[in-house]
């Protein structure tokens, strides 16, 4: 199995993950549909006297004009308030808000209600007229909130993460709240965020921003700017589209805390799926299977990362043997490659962006045979090459335009393939005088002179680390691994520099110089608490040892474990008693984000 750029966990029996990297994002520019409006318009205060009014402002679409009484002397009283309209195309406009003179003896007040077809987010000027003619000194008209830019006042993004400033001036404290449009659940604080919910008078900015849009549909929320000195407030309508800019949904990207990813069955007879473990240690199940309403398959084998998806190899007793194809940030099913009884396969290497190599077997009647060959995953006839060796494939890498098979039966053999010849004429075989060892993870690894590492075991059941040469083909180290014939199980990780090959046995862990290819003599630390199989041993990118103990006492958790180095060359775990996983889960695969 790979190493991942990211690093996974794969588990039999259950499945976990952790987030990507995350690119900048265009943020589209916000054009909404009214503009260009003095907004210290939008209340106006008369007194009884005739009246009228210019409102200026700019449209995107066609729009309507209403007018919307608040007050009346009484229940027939004469509608007073008209426009010069109440209908208008884009571009440009003007209204001219006129009354009669007020001879009710009550004040009274409308709105005018600016509506477009393009936005459920209208423009709403309020207009009182006093009662009396009298000489009443109109207050000039200063608004709590000004030195805004009222084309802030509705703002479209795409599906794609955003932030947005919004500033204003407010004559006194001030408070800011979210609120759903057109939803009777109000979630709109779950996607919809403000860097401050109140402020004081005076210079102000508040900071509105959204996490990527992946739940397939529009979305849309006010934030509501409220002075207590004034019953007008400003409304802020954000608009997030379903799609980005190239019309694609995104897919659903889970929180940066996620730790560990695994993969594989869950209980004594349960199904596989993915799922994650959270950095706090809480375990979050059956991951695939939410997304995609099924169980990923019988039994995984093999797992690779090509670009931002997982290709997943199942093992089927019953039905088709197949590649999964999953968004590695979603868990979505993007395609499957079903190879029917063809192949079975137990490894995956990666060739180039599209083209994999496989590896695996098949039954011809009662025998069981070994096919190696490529798979095309962007075509619809997959299977460019499937062919039958006799060879059983424990393990394959890729080391420049070399693939190299170490194999298990019937002897230690280590087959060669040049990349854009992988064909059984193109094969080269070294007996490597080994037998099979099938206790161990049977990992790959490649050092910082592209030597490749791997275990076996000699004719004398002494378990040794070999080195291999790609480019001569050869065998040049072959070291006992302390324990020697003792061994059960084990697996093996690489530095990050590639200098140091990590070798665990069942309950010691060694290091060994690649360039003097020889074992410390005492190791560099013991897990004593292992009970299990040794699954799986990584390297990650901060340079801690990540490992697996599988369980299969009654009840017992299988724990993911992870070892740190001190400036000192000692080690310390960082979590005492490892990340429990589940019962009876099969761990296999482990990995970091």
């Amino acid at each position: 199995m790979r190493i991942f750029s990211f690093l996974m966990v794969l588990l039999t029996v259950v499945g976990v993950i952790s987030c990507s990297e995350n690119e900048p994002q265009v943020i589209p520019k916000v054009i909404p549909n009214f503009s260009n409006y003095d907004s210290t318009k939008l209340q106006q205060l008369f007194v009884a006297d005739k009246f009228s009014s210019e409102f200026e402002f700019s449209s995107q679409s066609s729009w309507t004009a209403e007018v919307s009484y608040d007050t009346l002397a009484e229940p027939t009283a004469e509608l007073w308030l008209t426009l010069s309209a109440t209908s208008g195309e884009s571009g440009a406009n003007k209204i001219i808000i006129s009354a009669e003179g007020n001879t009710t003896g009550t004040s009274r007040t409308a709105s005018i209600i600016l509506q477009s077809a393009k936005s459920d987010t209208p423009i709403t000027i309020t207009v009182e007229q006093k009662s009396s003619a009298e000489d009443i000194v109109i207050p000039e008209v200063i608004p709590n909130f000004s030195n805004y830019d009222s084309t802030k006042i509705q703002q479209l993004f795409f599906a794609d993460k955003f932030s947005s400033e919004f500033e204003f001036s407010s004559k006194s404290s001030w408070t800011a709240e979210v609120t759903d449009v057109n939803s009777a659940e109000s979630t709109a604080e779950l996607w919809l965020m403000l860097s401050a919910k109140s402020g004081e008078s005076g210079d102000n900015k508040i900071l509105i921003s959204a996490e990527v849009n992946t739940t397939g549909i529009d979305r849309k929320a006010s934030v509501i700017l409220q002075s207590a000195e004034s019953d007008t407030p400003i409304t802020i309508t954000v608009e997030q589209k379903s799609t980005t800019e190239d019309g694609r949904i995104p897919e659903k990207i889970y929180p940066v805390d996620f730790r560990y990813l695994t993969f594989g069955p869950q209980g004594d007879y349960g199904a596989p799926s993915i799922s994650y473990i959270k950095s706090d240690g809480t375990v979050v199940l059956n991951q695939f299977k939410d997304v995609n309403g099924e169980n990923i398959g019988d039994t995984p084998n093999d797992i690779l990362q090509s670009k931002d998806n997982l290709l997943v190899s199942i093992r089927s007793f019953y039905g088709s043997n197949k590649i999964e194809i999953i968004n590695a940030n979603s868990f979505k099913k993007i395609k499957t490659i079903d190879f029917g009884s063809k192949i079975a396969i137990s490894n995956i290497v990666s060739l180039d962006d599209d083209r994999i190599f496989v590896a695996g077997s098949h039954k011809i009647g009662y025998n069981r045979v070994f096919s190696i060959g490529t798979v095309d995953t962007k075509s619809e006839n997959s299977m460019e090459s499937i062919f039958d060796v006799d060879y059983k494939p424990r393990a394959a890498i890729k080391v420049d335009e070399k693939i190299v098979v170490v194999s298990k039966f019937p002897n230690t053999e280590i087959l060669f393939f040049d990349t854009n010849n992988i064909t059984l004429d193109g094969m080269r075989i070294l007996n490597a005088g080994k037998i099979s060892f099938d206790n161990s993870k049977a990992s790959l690894v490649v050092d910082k002179n592209k030597m490749i590492w791997t275990v076996m075991q000699d004719q004398n059941y002494e378990v040794t680390l070999c080195c291999i040469d790609p480019v001569t083909e050869t065998i040049i180290h072959d070291i006992i691994v302390p324990g020697g014939s003792t061994i059960k199980t084990t697996a093996i990780a690489m530095s990050n520099d590639g200098q140091n090959v990590y070798v665990r046995t069942h309950e010691a862990f060694y290091k060994v110089n690649v360039d003097k290819a020889t074992f410390q003599d005492d190791p560099i630390f013991e897990h004593t608490e292992h009970t299990g199989l040794v699954c799986d041993l990584k390297m990650t990118k901060e340079g801690t040892l990540l490992f697996i103990d599988q369980r299969y006492e009654a009840n017992a958790m299988s724990r993911v474990y992870e070892y740190k180095e001190n400036s000192d060359g000692s080690w310390v775990r960082l979590v005492a008693d490892g990340v429990a996983v589940a019962p009876h889960t099969k761990l296999l695969y482990v990995a970091k984000y």
